[in-house]
């Protein structure tokens, strides 16, 4: 608990990376990030996403899912090939909504996908979920010692493709 007696945010090891092409999302996400009293470094392009994640240690990333160069899927896999990538937390945070674009983002290594605009409360909760299932393998951090073969992405994968949340009401993710 911090002084207000609100709970105190993960203490991450590293920055959290937010990646996207528009600078106002950039500046707003990381603004966020910075109140709700985590590290924020920015990237504009794909490239400069592979140079953060090589060159820094970082907690997570909030990705865009189209960037100037290397963008979507394809970036992701890219960053799961990483050396430390593997265990990295990716939020896609993207206009696009179809179903087919959040589910080629998570079966390509996402965590997790929101849709724009997205409430900045929202993202801050989404983010620390995450940083929470990663420092907590029963909750889901680390899905090879949690469920052995599962991939990043697999339960939010399951909850796109089953449109229910288990509670028989439509799941919007």
């Amino acid at each position: 608990m911090n002084p207000s007696g609100a709970a105190s945010p993960p203490s991450p090891a590293g920055p959290i990376l937010v990646a996207d092409d528009d600078p106002i999302t950039r500046l707003l996400f990381s603004r966020a990030l910075r109140n709700a009293g985590f590290e924020a470094v920015e990237a504009a392009t794909g490239g400069q996403v592979l140079d953060a994640v090589d060159g820094q240690h970082l907690s997570a990333v909030l990705l865009d899912n189209r960037m100037p160069g290397l963008s979507g899927p394809d970036l992701i896999r890219e960053l799961r090939t990483r050396k430390t990538s593997d265990v990295l937390p990716i939020i896609v945070v993207s206009g696009m909504d179809a179903t087919e674009d959040r589910l080629a983002g998570l079966h390509a290594g996402a965590n997790d996908y929101l849709t724009k605009p997205v409430e900045l409360g929202t993202l801050v909760a989404h983010v620390r979920a995450q940083l929470g299932r990663q420092a907590d393998p029963a909750a889901g951090g680390s899905a090879d010692e949690a469920r052995p073969g599962a991939r990043p992405g697999d339960v939010a994968c399951e909850l796109v493709r089953n449109g229910s949340s288990g509670r028989g009401n439509p799941e919007v993710i």
